[in-house]
């Protein structure tokens, strides 16, 4: 107690001398005592929090002690701002509650029992998506490692800390019910108050403010005239602790025994070079106990920010202070933050120089319009549509997910009319809407996706630990409404709101112009949650270049240099097809009061397969997609498509292994002019084709124009590999060319698969499928050749030990690339290298025939790369198994 006793204001409070006998004596000594109880039992409960963060600098009673002496400077001199013993309690009280509640032991909760809370698991998966970019699998969370848990664990708390702050003042610890604040009568008077003023320091100085601008009467048995003016405490404490940050909370011993690390430590390293701060000239000043070298610049940096959040704090506080007739701290400012001087004539460095500024864009409005439009996603005016309905989707999924509504719920809607001389584009969704501060934040902050801040957690509990999956990751989807539109308006209802509580974001003049935001008018009022996109376009989209008007296109399922453009312009119906074809989602379309359900949601699973493929082929007139889908055996094909489930049983695909259509029996490849029609989507949003697949596969973007991406099947590739298997055997029953077998066989395994029975390998009796090499009697020494089956140089004459491989030995140049073989059948470095190839399925071959383990032939295979086959006289690679037990 010697800290606290030796400030003025415990001085003031507890010291002062009143007449014998008196209400206000007695009444002082019994708030004395009270709180020298209170402390005692605090600090037992503060000593706990090291127990759940051993990094975090000293948060024990002795820093609640040191605030005594902060506030002190904060309140001036005897000219400064007086407190009354009543204030003074409440002051001292909420100063030890709050950072109480970091500690596991302020709740009745053990750590399993929180790691089984909503908010742990949101937690959890949201930092797992922020680590890795996808959902955790089932498990991977349970079983990760020690260091990932602990940091949910600690942020959950630091989350929850303040709140829980709130309530420690009034409730009982343990089956005897030990309370903080012994006295009953002043625990009745001040606990709830203490416990509001110490939550308040977490809350924004704005709403600290609106909250605790008043006064709280006298307690019923102490004097009238000592009431509790919460505002000035509450601003004290936010103030006080803002600039409690020196050596007394980073003990040189303790950080050598603790031995943080990371930012940790870069904290730890400021605060123990700080000395105590003084006041003067109306500043907090600070100073250092030697200037910082440039190893240790960051730590300069990280003071830096925490001297200019203090330096905020303290401004904040005089402006609402002022603003309610409250007298202001004897400090505004802290001394080097936002000044010419700069902080480093107080904080000061060795033989280098921080330049105290921030990278300023200066003209922000045309770098988000520039990166948010052409520049991004190229000409396309199509893509301000896409990057809508995306966000309509991530809206309406959300809300489904909060409210546990069937999956099948939710629908979005886009129209087209022609209003006042001009063609409006609306994009409607009855979602989780957006408060004032998203539309002022989140949804105009050039970058930051929402879905991917911390604020998510607080706004929408219980989300992230949903199977929630939004396609927002970049944050600058909504620029490219200004690719299209200058006149933009937001009308948005957030999820529990009253239809009156309706906002409205208003663009008038694009994105460099003025930006409005009001209450929306009564015509404009929505009458359940959700948001409306309204674009008033430049001009027809069906004119050149308009959204709806025909472009080149060029695609993988074209031949390489070729391109196609429809004849007439897109109907919407068909562009939102074409944009959404996995859409989980109801997406209904109005053009010109024409209406129509362009896609139900998840209808890609389960409608007829000519219909799926259509919407990959809606680049081309009706016409041709209709001719493209009735071409010979294409409807034969169409029929193997197959659905590729997850491990959690979910679909993620829907195709079959096909390279083109038709899919000619006897025609190589390579000779037909159309490539399967495939896409690869970012979410359930088009992103790319890909080779030698005919359907969908869902994916994740990999770039923010969400033009490439990664099939999310990929990820775990038994599902994968098991219906490449199964492709295979159904490409085999179709008794196709031999080159056409061996080129999908060796995509089938590209994706981990068994090609069993397809024809891809030769021997001097002919070509051989998987399942007849492992039968065959081979000798005990055998030669892996490069071989093609077709006619021509590539071919060459195999003697009886020689085995040709239809295929290179390298990964497949196709944008599926396993990390790993997923059924684990080897470790070996040779196995690493080709196990998605024909090579690799000829080692197994080879070890099946001879009885032997994968792993004892890998390591008595002999590599000879590039050596000159005698009887050909052309380099080519080869390797050399040789039978255990045998010689080379």
């Amino acid at each position: 107690m010697i800290t606290i006793e030796s400030t003025n204001l415990w001085k003031a409070a507890f010291e002062r001398v009143y007449p014998k006998g008196s209400l206000q004596q007695e009444f002082q000594g019994k708030l004395e005592n009270a709180f020298r109880s209170f402390r005692d039992l605090s600090s037992t409960l503060l000593g706990e929090i090291d127990r759940s963060f051993r990094d975090l600098t000293v948060h024990d009673v002795s820093h609640t002690d040191a605030l005594w002496q902060s506030a002190d400077l904060l309140c001036g001199g005897e000219d400064g701002i007086r407190l009354n013993p009543c204030e003074t309690f409440v002051l001292g009280g909420a100063f030890l509650l709050h950072d109480a509640g970091l500690a596991l032991s302020s709740y009745d909760e053990d750590i399993q029992s929180i790691r089984s809370s909503v908010a742990w698991r949101d937690a959890a998966v949201f930092f797992f998506r922020r680590s890795f970019d996808r959902r955790p699998r089932q498990g991977e969370i349970e079983n990760a490692d020690v260091e990932f848990l602990q940091k949910i664990d600690e942020h959950l708390l630091r989350s929850r800390h303040a709140m829980q702050a709130e309530e420690l003042a009034i409730r009982g610890f343990g089956e005897q019910s030990i309370y903080l604040i012994e006295d009953h009568h002043l625990r009745e008077s001040f606990g709830h108050s203490i416990g509001q003023v110490a939550y308040s320091h977490w809350w924004s100085a704005d709403e600290t403010a609106l909250k605790l601008d008043r006064l709280l009467g006298a307690c019923p048995s102490g004097p009238t005239e000592w009431t509790v003016d919460l505002l000035k405490i509450a601003f004290l404490v936010r103030c006080a602790d803002s600039i409690q940050i020196d050596s007394r909370r980073a003990p040189a011993l303790l950080r050598a025994l603790r031995k943080p690390s990371g930012v940790a430590d870069l904290h730890w390293n400021i605060q123990e070079k700080l000395q105590q701060p003084l006041v003067r000239n109306g500043a907090v000043e600070f100073s250092s106990k030697s200037p910082f070298k440039l190893k240790d610049s960051d730590s300069w940096w990280i003071g830096h920010d925490l001297l200019s959040l203090a330096d905020r704090e303290l401004k904040a506080a005089e402006v609402h202070m002022l603003e309610r007739g409250r007298q202001s701290f004897a400090a505004n400012r802290v001394a080097g933050i936002g000044g010419a001087v700069g902080l480093q004539r107080f904080i000061q460095t060795d033989a280098w120089t921080p330049v105290v500024a921030s990278v300023h864009v200066s003209n922000a409005a045309k770098l988000a319009s520039t990166l948010g439009g052409e520049r991004l996603y190229g000409p396309k005016q199509m893509v301000a549509l896409r990057e809508l309905l995306q966000n309509a989707r991530d809206a309406t999924v959300a809300r489904r997910a909060l409210e546990s509504r069937d999956q099948d719920w939710g629908e979005v809607k886009v129209s087209l009319s022609f209003e006042d001389q001009t063609h409006v584009l609306r994009v409607n969704d009855a979602g989780v809407g957006m408060s004032s501060d998203v539309l002022v934040g989140s949804l105009i902050d050039f970058g930051g996706s929402y879905w991917r801040s911390e604020h998510v957690l607080s706004d929408h509990p219980s989300l992230m630990a949903s199977k929630f999956e939004p396609n927002g990751k970049f944050g600058i989807g909504f620029f490219s409404c200004f690719m299209v539109a200058d006149h933009v308006r937001v009308i948005s209802r957030p999820l529990n709101s009253a239809k009156n509580e309706t906002q409205v974001l208003e663009f008038r003049d694009g994105i460099g112009g003025r930006i409005y935001v009001r209450p929306a008018t009564e015509d404009e009022q929505l009458i359940d949650s959700g948001t409306t996109i309204e674009l008033r376009l430049h001009a027809d989209p069906r004119e050149k270049n308009g959204m709806l008007a025909p472009w080149h296109y060029r695609s993988r399922m074209l031949p390489q240099g070729e391109s196609h453009r429809r004849k007439e312009p897109w109907t919407l119906d068909e562009l939102c097809q074409w944009l959404a074809p996995a859409l989980d989602v109801n997406l209904n379309v109005n053009e010109y009061g024409s209406t129509s359900v362009a896609v139900k949601g998840n209808d890609w699973v389960n409608i007829p397969p000519e219909l799926l493929l259509a919407r990959t082929l809606m680049y081309r007139d009706a016409d041709d997609r209709e001719k493209i889908l009735r071409s010979a055996n294409a409807l034969e094909r169409m029929s193997q498509m197959t659905i590729v489930f997850d491990d959690e049983d979910r679909p993620i695909g829907r195709a079959a292994i096909c390279k083109t259509l038709p899919f000619e029996e006897d025609i190589p490849a390579g000779q037909l002019s159309l490539f399967a029609p495939n896409v690869v989507t970012a979410g359930q949003f088009r992103s790319h084709e890909t080779h030698y697949i005919c359907g969908l596969f869902l994916g994740s973007p990999t770039i923010a124009s969400r033009n490439a991406g990664n099939p999310i099947a990929q990820s775990d590739g038994v599902p994968l590999a098991n219906w490449a298997t199964q492709q295979g055997d159904m490409i085999a029953e179709l008794k196709c060319h031999e080159t056409v077998q061996a080129e999908l066989a060796g995509f089938i395994r590209v994706l981990g698969g068994n090609a069993r029975h397809l024809k891809c390998f030769r021997t001097t009796d002919g070509t051989k499928t998987f399942s007849e090499l492992c039968s065959m009697r081979l000798s005990n020494q055998v030669d892996l050749v490069q071989d093609l089956l077709g006619a021509g140089s590539g071919r060459i004459e195999l003697n009886s030990n020689q085995i040709g491989v239809c295929a290179g030995k390298m990964k497949s140049i196709h944008d599926w690339v396993l990390d790993s073989d997923p059924f684990a059948r080897a470790n070996h470095k040779i196995w690493n290298r080709y196990w998605m190839s024909l090579w690799g399925a000829a080692i197994e071959a080879v070890a099946s025939s001879w009885g032997c383990e994968l792993q004892v032939v890998l390591q008595n295979m002999i590599s000879r790369e590039n050596e000159d086959l005698p009887n050909r006289g052309v380099r080519i690679s080869f390797d050399t198994l040789v039978r255990p037990g045998t010689s080379a």
